[in-house]
């Protein structure tokens, strides 16, 4: 069995709830406050609930450019704290 994608494999475009979940590495309770602040896309279709992997990618996105935004305006600096 081969461990490197294969050229025709597709991506789906939606996750089941723990698939965002491991995927964005939070909590049941993380994953449905950014559904319901908007941050990440989602629908229902009968019980089950669709979250779009498109907008999970724009909210890394997103937050990953408010994190460089941060840094650059003067935030959090990467080097160590000394000790008191």
């Amino acid at each position: 069995m081969s461990l490197t994608k294969k050229p025709y494999e597709v991506r789906p475009a939606v996750l089941r709830p723990a698939d965002a979940m491991r995927k964005l590495n939070c909590s049941a309770k993380k994953l449905y406050e950014l559904i319901n602040a908007n941050e990440i896309k989602s629908y229902r279709e009968g019980a089950a609930r669709k979250i779009l992997d498109s907008s999970i990618d724009d909210y890394i996105e997103r937050k990953t450019e408010e994190e460089r935004r941060r840094r650059s305006a003067g935030g959090e600096s990467n080097a160590p704290r000394e000790a008191p």
